[in-house]
């Protein structure tokens, strides 16, 4: 969550010192997760987290699953 926050802080300001503390709390999250469905929670919020980092746009969990994951089910 930490990272959520702090990736809305760069998307928001442009402040590449909030996108460089989001990535370092991504990895941090990344090492916390050791059982595979921990994994799997990691992954789905990761991918959102960094969208958001790299496009500087802040949409929610159902808009980004509309958006990029229905695409991929078909």
């Amino acid at each position: 969550m930490v990272a959520s926050a702090l990736a809305c802080k760069s998307a928001i300001t442009g402040d590449q010192q909030y996108k460089k503390q989001s990535e370092e709390m991504l990895l941090e999250a990344e090492r916390g997760s050791q059982q595979p469905e921990q994994k799997k929670r990691f992954e789905e919020y990761a991918e959102r987290i960094r969208y958001r980092l790299a496009s500087r746009a802040i949409i929610d969990k159902p808009e980004y699953d509309k958006k990029f994951r229905s695409q991929k089910s078909q």
